[in-house]
């Protein structure tokens, strides 16, 4: 019975190495799903984010225009980032429209330590009209301090509301067009890309697995089986 054990443990994780390989592949067709959503999102024309009355999900990766003010007093350094392998800071300053403020992601600068930014070269004029993309940023930001600008690992907005003299929009929106020169050092983020994610490989990773340990017990085995018969004494 000791024997086919091995069968049993083989079966046993197959069956699990199977259920994970099934996992990735739901969320392999649930990102697909969100993909296609974003798509059609970028699509749209873009929405006037001062008569936005209500806030939801389907507001991410939306494009968005605003005119309004912005606050070079209350800025964000999103530290420790990598762009085009450089090592930068996202520059992020909120834009004051009617009585509320949306944390801007103006651009990004490279940072020897990726940490500090030379803001007063980087500021433009204070009245701006903002074309971009909304994101949502999930997490917590964790601001170091409370020393102005804050540094961050996240600008997310929802987890920043206390440390503003004013309501903030939820999402952040990230510029992708400016409307004149931008400052030296200073250089559009890109639109968040969405795509497929590693799910497909590791679910043929799982499924891969799953084949050895089928495969791996008979092998072991039969070649178990082999040694038996050579070590068995010969009738003369």
């Amino acid at each position: 019975m000791r024997r086919y054990g091995i069968f049993i443990i083989g079966a046993a994780a197959a069956a699990l190495f199977i259920s994970l390989g099934s996992w990735q592949l739901r969320r392999l067709h649930q990102r697909r799903a969100l993909r296609a959503r974003v798509e059609q999102r970028e699509r749209m024309d873009a929405l006037d984010l001062a008569a936005l009355s209500e806030v939801g999900d389907s507001l991410s990766y939306r494009a968005v225009t605003v005119r309004g003010r912005y606050d070079f007093a209350h800025q964000l350094l999103v530290t420790y980032r990598v762009v085009d392998e450089i090592t930068a800071v996202y520059v992020v300053t909120p834009l004051r429209y009617g009585d509320r403020a949306v944390l801007v992601e103006r651009g990004w600068t490279p940072s020897a330590d990726g940490y500090n930014a030379p803001l007063a070269a980087l500021r433009e004029p204070d009245t701006a009209t903002v074309t971009g993309v909304l994101v949502q940023v999930p997490g917590d930001a964790r601001p170091e301090g409370d020393a102005w600008p804050l540094h961050v690992r996240r600008d997310a907005a929802a987890s920043l509301h206390g440390r503003f003299p004013y309501p903030l929009f939820p999402l952040v929106l990230r510029r992708t067009h400016a409307a004149g020169p931008l400052p030296m050092g200073l250089r559009l983020l890109a639109a968040p890309q969405l795509d497929n994610g590693p799910h497909l490989s590791y679910a043929i990773q799982w499924y891969s697995f799953a084949a050895i340990a089928i495969v791996g017990p008979v092998i072991l085995f039969w070649n178990e089986r082999k040694r038996r018969k050579g070590a068995a004494p010969r009738e003369r």
